[in-house]
């Protein structure tokens, strides 16, 4: 059988098309001078930076995904992360918590 076969499955497919392009501008710090100076959590320490949230909820947005609970899906996903330049990718609660301070 020549072609496509089509499988049943319960997995989950995260769709990284164009973050490559995205992560270009968002890996650019000087963009995110305005975040660096209100910031309270820089980078480099123990906890996810607020520069690495802002990044990581304007990559989710570029993806066209638009709730916090959607960055459960990149949370192990080696590309996302290091297209981003992210140590870890900060869970959904991480993101919420921080957005709100």
């Amino acid at each position: 059988m020549n072609g496509f076969q089509i499988k049943i499955t319960k997995k989950d497919f995260v769709n990284n098309v164009g973050l490559a392009y995205v992560a270009v501008f968002l890996n650019m710090r000087k963009i995110f001078a305005p975040v660096d100076k209100a910031s309270k959590i820089f980078r480099g320490g123990n906890t996810i930076s607020d520069y690495d949230i802002v990044k990581t909820v304007l990559a989710l947005i570029c993806l066209g995904k638009t709730n916090f609970d959607d960055v459960e899906q990149y949370r192990n996903d080696k590309y996302f992360k290091k297209t981003l330049k992210l140590k870890v990718v900060p869970s959904a609660p991480t993101i919420r918590q921080r957005l709100e301070t």
